[in-house]
């Protein structure tokens, strides 16, 4: 998806294309961001991100990378074991002194339920571990000179992570945040309607992935006991 789709379908929505447009280009690359923003918070899964990253040695707490909103997954350490998700409060009712255990690869992660960016893994990671995770990664902010540059990803004028489909979804989005505007331009009925399209839309495409997503074709995934 090219941010200039995405401010095309914006002046075309709100009657917007001709010179001198009512918003600048400069305005609508940063309503764009703005609403980025707002869909990472709704949707984190959409803007998933694998990559490998290096733990803190020794460290039982850790924290996801610099430009993650949310720890979504720990896969394994790589080129070794798994790592399975376990609660923390019965690693801490049936182990209560994992935290202290000598450094190790590590077999088990947990979240930290009030941050979610912090993780906890247990044994702590030995020097040269490396992981392989998921995480929520916040999106670019983009600029007017970003609408002209068609680079591929993860430069230029490409929205990053996002899918193609989303489109009609973020042209609502900016349409709700370009019809708030206090002027006498601006249409607060056609801002409440962009805003309950873009917000029902984002929680429709919860509601399909959850019932998509399942294991052996009909069902979803059990969690062991």
């Amino acid at each position: 998806m090219q941010l200039s789709e995405v401010l095309s379908g914006v002046r075309l929505s709100i009657q917007d294309e001709r010179v001198p447009y009512r918003y600048s280009d400069e305005v609508l690359v940063g309503l764009i961001n703005r609403a980025l923003r707002l869909m990472v918070v709704v949707r984190p899964d959409l803007f998933a991100f694998m990559a490998d990253i290096t733990p803190i040695v020794g460290a039982a707490v850790q924290t996801a990378p610099a430009n993650s909103v949310r720890i979504m997954e720990v896969f394994n350490v790589v080129g070794g074991n798994g790592i399975t998700e376990v609660e923390r409060e019965s690693m801490d009712e049936s182990y209560p002194q994992w935290k202290s255990d000598p450094s190790a690869p590590p077999v088990n992660w947990m979240r930290h339920v009030r941050n979610p960016n912090r993780y906890f893994l247990y044994p702590p990671p030995s020097t040269g571990v490396q992981l392989f995770i998921e995480y929520s990664r916040q999106p670019r902010t983009y600029t007017e000179v970003d609408l002209n540059d068609v680079t591929p990803i993860p430069n230029g004028g490409t929205i990053d992570d996002l899918q193609d489909a989303y489109l009609p979804i973020i042209i609502e989005g900016v349409i709700y945040l370009a019809e708030s505007i206090d002027n006498e331009h601006v249409s607060s009925g056609r801002a409440a309607a962009s805003q309950k399209m873009f917000f029902q839309a984002l929680n429709a495409g919860l509601e399909s992935r959850e019932i998509s997503d399942e294991e052996d074709g009909n069902r979803k995934a059990e969690v062991p006991t």
